[in-house]
This record gives structure tokens, C-alpha cells and sequence, in this order.
């Protein structure tokens, strides 16, 4: 691979931002990356607080955070919702629905457990 600028050139790094190479007089080196221009460095800047918020969000790398992820969270509460639904329509308005209604709740917590498996799986935020 061949410096950008300079085709003579043999390059000694690859642009973080861009992904072109670049050779010792082309290079400008940022705290994180090798960078080509200043647009790209503050590209590659920007592409890495990126990084960082996404390794937050979702639990991953060294800041890893511990507790239960939203995926699992959010139809594990409907899951119940729909449980308790069912249980007050099978004992109070005794009518038909309660049928329904519980098996919407086992899907949603199925799929709740499924998500957290997944999640544990990889790794990831549990």
C-alpha cells in the first residue's frame, strides 16, 4: 500500500477516519488514532466518543455495568401484565379472555428469558 499523497511513498499507517494510507510526513498522530488531515482527525475524535457511548449503552468493554438489559426487562413486565389480566379475567369476569391473555404473558416472558439468554450468551451487559 502506497501513501495517499505521495505514491512514491510506501505507507506506514491507515487513516482511522478515512482509510487511506499514509506515510511518515502524511501521518498525524491524535491521542487515539493515526489520522491523515485535521478533518479526519476530528472525524476519528468523533468516532470515537461514538465508540465510547456505545460500549455504555450497551455494557460492554471495561465500564461494563451490571443489571438486567432493557431487552429483557420491558416484555417481562408486559409478560405479567398480560398474566395478571388473565388471572382477574378467570376469577372475576369469568369470561373467555383469560385464555388469551395468559398465553400472551407466557410469549412475552418466553421471549424475555430468550433475550436474556442471548444477552448472557454474548456477554453482554448481565
Amino acid at each position: 500500500m502506497h501513501c495517499h499523497t505521495h505514491r512514491s511513498e510506501s505507507a506506514t499507517g491507515i487513516c482511522k477516519s478515512c482509510g487511506r494510507g499514509v506515510c511518515p510526513n502524511c501521518a498525524r498522530e491524535s491521542a487515539l488514532a493515526i489520522t491523515c488531515s485535521p478533518a479526519c482527525e476530528e472525524n476519528a475524535a468523533a468516532l470515537q466518543t461514538m465508540n465510547e457511548r456505545a460500549m455504555k449503552i450497551y455494557g460492554i468493554g471495561p465500564d461494563k455495568p451490571k443489571g438486567l438489559p432493557t431487552n429483557t426487562v420491558m416484555p417481562a413486565v408486559m409478560g405479567l401484565g398480560f398474566l395478571g389480566w388473565g388471572a382477574y379475567d378467570y376469577f372475576v369476569l369469568r369470561t373467555d379472555m383469560w385464555i388469551f391473555m395468559s398465553l400472551m404473558g407466557l410469549l412475552f416472558l418466553f421471549g424475555s428469558w430468550l433475550g436474556w439468554r442471548k444477552f448472557r450468551q454474548n456477554g453482554l451487559n448481565v
